[in-house]
């Protein structure tokens, strides 16, 4: 509007207005008076004297109405209002797709961040997959084996049963007389693994007793010197080390599970009590 208002209406001095005015009256006056009346006037006037005045009409450049300043005006509002709203709508639009931009950044992140989550579980995943492979390969390795030693054990009783059959037979041609010692063999077999059994089941029993004697011995001594007092036995080198004579406990020394046979330690903390004869510190 500035650009406008300085292109169409200069600015003027005051003092000058009313001259500016009474000369646009004057060539309004002059332009409807060559409209309306030029061929009379002209017939009637001095050609001479009109001639000057029609020259310096024509030569005076042409100043616009108004109404054709206000017309550029508001096609200029217009434009400008027209251009405005497109720029708005081109801002709301970049603003749309900056939102849509950052959402799909966002997504796209999350979906890297998935990704890796998933690449990392499917990696653990197969490698369990590859030890559990192995650990069963070993098992069936392990099961094989076993199954070819029973096999082979199975065969080897057979064999020697089948020598023992075949020497019986040499040696005593009745046949009553084979299978009788061959049943007999068979019992004597069995009445020693059920021996070996008792003898096992014997031996955890006198040991499970013992250590129940000795915690209620342990037990039953003060607190104060619970941890100093040394069980007295039946004899004064009844704390010698024999190796191969050890007993399962919690080591009083070290603390950890051994087995021991003298002063409640076991070999690592007590190498034996070298004949030294046992005190009772009460």
């Amino acid at each position: 509007m500035d650009i406008i208002n300085k292109i169409f209406f200069p600015q003027r001095d005051s003092s000058s207005d009313d001259e500016s005015k009474e000369q646009d009256w004057r060539d309004n006056e002059n332009a409807d008076w060559m409209a309306e009346g030029y061929e009379e006037e002209y017939e009637v006037s001095d050609p001479g004297a009109l001639e000057p005045r029609l020259r310096q009409n024509a030569e005076r450049p042409r100043v616009m109405s108004e109404r054709e300043v206000r017309e550029i005006m508001n096609q200029y509002n217009q434009k400008i209002n027209e251009h405005t709203r497109k720029i708005e709508g081109l801002k709301s639009k970049i603003g749309k797709i900056n939102k849509q931009t950052i959402a799909a950044a966002s997504k796209l992140t999350r979906q890297k961040d998935k990704y890796k989550t998933t690449k990392q579980h499917l990696k653990e995943t197969f490698e369990e997959k590859e030890r559990l492979k192995l650990q069963l390969e070993n098992i069936n390795t392990a099961i094989s084996i076993e199954a070819k030693g029973r096999k082979i054990e199975k065969e080897d009783q057979k064999e020697v049963r089948n020598r023992i059959v075949q020497v019986l037979t040499t040696l005593l041609p009745e046949r009553e007389d084979i299978e009788d010692l061959v049943s007999h063999i068979a019992h004597l077999s069995g009445t020693s693994h059920r021996l070996e059994y008792l003898k096992q089941e014997n031996f955890e029993l006198r040991s499970k007793k013992e250590e129940e004697e000795t915690e209620i011995e342990i037990m039953n001594l003060p607190d104060s010197i619970k941890d100093s007092q040394v069980i007295v036995r039946n004899s004064d080198k009844i704390l010698y080390y024999h190796p191969g004579q050890l007993r399962f406990y919690s080591c009083k020394g070290c603390g950890g599970d051994a087995y021991y046979q003298c002063c409640l330690m076991c070999a690592n903390c007590n190498p034996g009590c070298r004949q030294k004869e046992t005190k009772d510190i009460l």
